[in-house]
C-alpha cells in the first residue's frame, strides 16, 4: 500500500511549480532561491527504494507514451518531493523492494541486478539466500558492472552460495579494480585461523600417530598369537598322528578332540587378525588422509595474509617506510622497546641485530638496548615459514626536536567537549576537497555518559584539520534527527572527486548481529532511535565521493564490517581507478564493547589514532593506518588484562569497489597551509 501523504506532497510541490511558471519566473531560478522543504522527522530521512513516475514522451504530433516508471534509491523526502512513491507500511521488507528493482534487473539493467543480489544475500525471511544472489551478481559482473563484480568476488572467496574459489575471486576483484596483477587478498584473518587449525592439528596428528602405533603393535601381537597357535596345532597334529600309529586309541581321541578346539580357535584367531588387519589399514589411510590436510593446510596458512610485518609501539614511531628516528632523551642508560610482529604464514625467527627475539603468542616482544649516547641503527627482522623477510630499522639518536607523539596536545581533563561547527574550507595540494564529519556523543539521556569521546573527537577534527587538510564540521551530542540530517546533508553536498571521513565516538549496540550508532537521545530500551549500520552504509553508497573512510569507536563497531579484503600493495595503487569508488571502515574492536578510557584524556583507540595520525609524515593508507593502530591498541588493552583487537574491511552493501584511503598529510600533498 503506498503512502497517500506522499501524493499530496508532491502534488502541492507541483502546484507551486505550475504558479511560478505562470508567473513568467524561470523554474530553475526559482528552485535556487526556494529553500528546501524543512524536514523535521526522522522518517522522512530514511533511505527508501522508490519508483519515480513515468515520463510522458510524444511520436510525432498524434502519438505519445509512457516510458517505464524508473527505481533509485534515496531518502524518502526526496522520493516524495519528485512524485515517487514507496511502500511506508512494511519499511524494512525485502518483498517489497524486489518489487521495485526486479522489473529492471531482469530487462538487464546491471545496477538493479546488483541490488536484486543484495537483497537475496540480506535476506528475504531473515535467512539469507547466497545462491540466488550469486546468480543475479553474476549477471552484473559479467555486464562489466564493478559492484556486481566484488560482490560475486566476496561469495567465491567465502564459499557463500558459490564453491570456494579463490582464484575466481582475484579474478573478480581484479576486474572491479580494473587492473590485472597489483590487487590481491587481505586474508590475515583467514591466515590466523589457519594457523590455529595447524596448531591443533599437531595435537590431533600425535593422538593419531599414537593410536595407530597402538594399533599396529596389537596387529603384531595378534599375529604373534595366531603363529603360535598354528605351531601348536601342528604339534597336536604330531602327536594324533604318533598315537593312532601306537595303537593308543583312547589318547588319539583324546588329541584329536584337542586338535579341533585349536583349529576353531585358529580359525576365530584368523577372523580377528584379518579384522584387525583392516582396521589397521583402514586407520593408516586415515592418517594419510590428515596428513595430507594438514599439508593442504600449512600451504594454505603459508600463502594466505602476506609476508610477516612488524610494528613498533615503544617508542612512538612509526615503522612502516624506512628508518625510523628514535630521539634518545640525555641520561638514558637503556632502551627500552616494545613491538609486535605478525607472521600469518607462522613465525620462524625473529631477531634484532642478528641475535635471536622471543615473541608471545599474542606476537609482542620486548628488549632492552645499552644506550652510549652515540647515534646507533637497529635491526628487527622476521622470517615466516614461507621464507618472506621483512625488516625495521629503529635509529636511535641524541635527543633533538622530537616528533608529536599522542600525549602531547592533549585537551586538559576539565576541557568543554567540542561544539558543533565547521572548519574553513580547504583544498589539498592535488586539488582534492577533503571534508571530515566528526560526531562526539558523549551526554546521553538513557545511557551512561561517556568521559572521553567529546575530547576525542576534538581533537581528531583538530589534527585532521591542521595536519592533513580537511575541511572539519565536528557534532557535539547529537540527536537521532540531527545526525541523519547530517548525512543527508552530506549526501546531497559531496561531489564525486571528494573525499569523506567520518568519525564517530559514542555508544554503540548489537541486537542479534545486528550493529547500531546510538545518539544522544536514543532509549536504553526502544531502538526506535538508534541508528542501524544499514542506514549508514545506505547513505555512503547514495554519497558520490570517490573515497570514503568511515573509523568508529563505540562498542560493537564490528557489525559494519564484510569479512574479505581485496587490497592493493602500494599506497599508489591504493587510489580507486576513475570511476571505481572505495568504502572502508576502521572500527575500534569487533563483536564486544570497547574502553571508554585507558589512553591518558582519551580512549585507548582514540589515543593510538592520534599518534599515528600525529607521527605520520608521509601518505598512509587505510590499511597501514589500521596496522599501526592495532599494534597499540592491542598492546594497551592486554596490559589491563582486556582483549580489545581492532578491525579494518570494506563496509557491507556500502558500495565499495576498490582501492583504499589515502591519508595525505599537506606537506606531502604540497600544500603548505
Amino acid at each position: 500500500m503506498f503512502a497517500t501523504h506522499q501524493l499530496l506532497r508532491a502534488l502541492a510541490l507541483t502546484g507551486s511549480l505550475l504558479l511560478v511558471i505562470a508567473s513568467g519566473v524561470d523554474p530553475a531560478a526559482a528552485k535556487d532561491r526556494k529553500s528546501k522543504p524543512k524536514i523535521d522527522n526522522a522518517d522522512d530521512l530514511r533511505i527508501v527504494d522508490c519508483l519515480l513516475p513515468s515520463k510522458i514522451r510524444r511520436l510525432g504530433r498524434r502519438a505519445s507514451y509512457a516510458t517505464p516508471r524508473r527505481p533509485i534509491r534515496t531518502a524518502a523526502a526526496d522520493c516524495e518531493i519528485r512524485g515517487g512513491d514507496y511502500v511506508i507500511d512494511d519499511p524494512g521488507s525485502y518483498a517489497s523492494a524486489l518489487e521495485v528493482w526486479r522489473p529492471a534487473a531482469e530487462a538487464g539493467d546491471p545496477k538493479a541486478q546488483t541490488y536484486v543480489g543484495e537483497i537475496y544475500e540480506k535476506g528475504l525471511t531473515g535467512k539469507p539466500d547466497y545462491e540466488i544472489a550469486a546468480i543475479w551478481y553474476k549477471r552484473a559482473a559479467e555486464a562489466g558492472f564493478s559492484r556486481g563484480q566484488i560482490n560475486l568476488a566476496n561469495l567465491y572467496e567465502k564459499g557463500l552460495g558459490v564453491p570456494l574459489d579463490r582464484e575466481q575471486a582475484l579474478h573478480w576483484y581484479r576486474q572491479a579494480a580494473g587492473i590485472t596483477e597489483e590487487v590481491v587478498l587481505d586474508s590475515r584473518a583467514e591466515a590466523e585461523a589457519l594457523r590455529r587449525e595447524l596448531e591443533e592439528m599437531a595435537g590431533e596428528t600425535a593422538g593419531l600417530e599414537a593410536s595407530l602405533e597402538v594399533a599396529e603393535e596389537s596387529l603384531e601381537t595378534a599375529h604373534a598369537q595366531l603363529e603360535q597357535a598354528r605351531k601348536e596345532s601342528e604339534e597336536l597334529r604330531r602327536q594324533l598322528e604318533e598315537a593312532r600309529a601306537s595303537g593308543a586309541e583312547e589318547a588319539a581321541s583324546s588329541l584329536s578332540e584337542a586338535l579341533q578346539r585349536q583349529e576353531s580357535e585358529i580359525a576365530e584367531r584368523s577372523r580377528a587378525v584379518e579384522q584387525r588387519s583392516e582396521d589397521v589399514a583402514s586407520q593408516r589411510r586415515a592418517f594419510e588422509d590428515f596428513r595430507q590436510r594438514v599439508a593442504a593446510v600449512r600451504e594454505a596458512a603459508a600463502t594466505r595474509g602476506g609476508g610477516p610485518s612488524i610494528e613498533i609501539i615503544r617508542p612512538d614511531v612509526l615503522a612502516t617506510r624506512g628508518p625510523a628516528l628514535v630521539p634518545v632523551p640525555e641520561g638514558t642508560r637503556e632502551m627500552e622497546i616494545t613491538g609486535r610482529v605478525s607472521a600469518p604464514a607462522g613465525l620462524e625467527e625473529l631477531t634484532v641485530d642478528g641475535q635471536p627475539l622471543r615473541a608471545g603468542e599474542d606476537g609482542f616482544f620486548h628488549t632492552e638496548l645499552a644506550w652510549t649516547q652515540a647515534r646507533r641503527e637497529v635491526a628487527f627482522e622476521a622470517r615466516d615459514s614461507a621464507g618472506r623477510q621483512t625488516r625495521a630499522i629503529l635509529v636511535l639518536q641524541p635527543a633533538g626536536n622530537r616528533p608529536p607523539t599522542g600525549s602531547e596536545s592533549r585537551p586538559r581533563p576539565d576541557a568543554s567537549p567540542p561544539r558543533s561547527g565547521t572548519s574553513s574550507a580547504t583544498t589539498g595540494g592535488d586539488g582534492v576537497r577533503r571534508l571530515a564529519l566528526i560526531i562526539g556523543a558523549a551526554d546521553y539521556r538513557s545511557f551512561p555518559d561517556l568521559a572521553t569521546a567529546g575530547g576525542d573527537a576534538a581533537e581528531v577534527a583538530e589534527v585532521l584539520a591542521s595536519r592533513y587538510g580537511f575541511e572539519t564540521r565536528v557534532i557535539a551530542d547529537p540527536s537521532h534527527l540531527a545526525l541523519l540530517l547530517e548525512l543527508k546533508g552530506l549526501s546531497d553536498r559531496l561531489d564525486e572527486d571528494d573525499e569523506l571521513l567520518i568519525y564517530y565516538a559514542g555508544h554503540g549496540k548489537i541486537d542479534e548481529q545486528r550493529g547500531y550508532w546510538i545518539p544522544t537521545d536514543g532509549d536504553s530500551v526502544d531502538s526506535g532511535r538508534w541508528i542501524p549500520n544499514e542506514t549508514i552504509s545506505d547513505y555512503l553508497d547514495l554519497m558520490p565521493a570517490r573515497q570514503v573512510l568511515v573509523i568508529s569507536d563505540s562498542c560493537y563497531s564490528g557489525t559494519l564490517t564484510r569479512s574479505g579484503l581485496a587490497r592493493t600493495t602500494s599506497t599508489a595503487d591504493a587510489q580507486p581507478a576513475a570511476g571505481k569508488r572505495s568504502r572502508t571502515v576502521l572500527t575500534s574492536g569487533g563483536l564486544q564493547p570497547v574502553l571508554d578510557a585507558g589512553g591518558g584524556d582519551h580512549s585507548i583507540f582514540a589515543g593510538a589514532l592520534l599518534t599515528v595520525l600525529k607521527l605520520n609524515d608521509r601518505p598512509l593508507t587505510g590499511a597501514e593506518l589500521h596496522r599501526e593502530v592495532a599494534a597499540r591498541v592491542t598492546w594497551a588493552a592486554s596490559e589491563l588484562g582486556v582483549e580489545q583487537v581492532p578491525g579494518y574491511a570494506p563496509i557491507r552493501f556500502a558500495g565499495h569497489e576498490t582501492g583504499d584511503f589515502v591519508l595525505t598529510p599537506k606537506s606531502s600533498s604540497g600544500d603548505t597551509g
